[in-house]
């Protein structure tokens, strides 16, 4: 309060300020003072003002939702994974990676995912239950599991992406209540050649996100038209990359030829000049080529360069 009536004085023309000059210099030292020899109270104040505020050292991350399990809820946690590791695709069914399924953290289902399908496990459904009991409905943006008789909600929310109803079903046995529900893929219209497009990123709206990289992606079922466009594609670039690489080696092959022809001229010329013997590699050493003595002479002027630049 002080500071801030110093403050209104020193804007009405300094009249108001604190004490005398000793006691404003001994409070106070090196702010100077203000209009006829009074203390400036703005100066002190603005100081007072300014605070430097610790930087934040923390890294806020976004909690988990989920876990990685196999089908039977044992953990696939991949311990050794770091933020750079890659995960692979699989577009052949013979090398599919092992399955691995995400478990909500709140116990209600655990479901994965392939090109075209997403198979869902209802946690919450009891095993005493007969099919009658239950009320399964499947819309196209819907999920809904529910007891017929007493109505308690076993399962529901709105899907992440689109689901075709008439190509979706479910069972119930000893092992659950599954869901196999198509995708619809509608993202494969648009662009066809960009498979990851169509991979969920969670099974409903209001989960959390899964990681992309936390598991291998299966592609294998993905529809036969885009299946063997893919495989054309790849085709073709396998068959390119052959190209490529056989041209590669024609020119190496003939660069070589033609390094061994000079060091071989080299030598004999050595040898009809002098009447004696000699490798390449003492010739070189003795007699460097121009382009050598041109690279080591611009090695030179730069190393001069940057003395130069150093002593100044």
């Amino acid at each position: 309060d002080e500071d801030l009536a110093a403050m209104r004085g020193a804007a009405d023309g300094g009249a108001d300020h604190y004490g005398g000059d000793d006691e404003q210099e001994e409070q106070f030292p090196g702010l100077g003072h203000g209009i006829g020899g009074g203390y400036n109270a703005t100066a002190h104040a603005y100081q007072r003002q300014i605070v430097p505020s610790r930087p934040q050292t923390d890294i806020e991350m976004p909690y988990l939702m989920y876990k990685l399990v196999r089908v039977d809820g044992r953990a696939i946690e991949r311990v050794d994974k770091h933020p750079f590791q890659m995960t692979r695709v699989h577009y052949n069914d013979k090398e599919k990676p092992e399955e691995v399924f995400v478990e909500i953290s709140d116990g209600s289902c655990r479901w994965t995912q392939t090109g075209s399908e997403v198979r869902v496990l209802c946690l919450h459904v009891p095993t005493n239950l007969s099919v009658s009991d239950l009320d399964v409905l499947i819309e196209a943006r819907r999920i809904t599991i529910c007891h017929a008789g007493n109505g308690t909600v076993y399962l529901d929310g709105d899907l992440e992406r689109g689901v075709v109803p008439d190509e979706s079903t479910w069972t119930y046995d000893e092992d659950g209540l599954w869901l196999y529900l198509r995708k619809m893929n509608l993202e494969l219209l648009r662009k066809s050649n960009e498979h990851g497009e169509m991979w969920w990123p969670k099974l409903f709206v209001h989960h959390g996100g899964i990681a992309w990289d936390d598991f291998d992606k299966d592609y294998s079922d993905l529809p036969h038209e885009i299946l063997a466009r893919h495989r054309r594609i790849e085709a073709e670039r396998e068959h390119q990359s052959q190209l490529d690489q056989a041209e590669r080696n024609v020119r190496e092959a003939l660069t070589e030829r033609d390094e061994c022809r000079k060091r071989a001229r080299q030598e004999r010329l050595h040898e009809l000049r002098t009447g004696s013997r000699k490798s390449w590699v003492y010739l070189n050493r003795e007699n460097p080529n121009e382009s050598e003595i041109g690279r080591y002479r611009e090695e030179e002027a730069k190393r001069k360069s940057n003395q130069a630049l150093i002593a100044t």
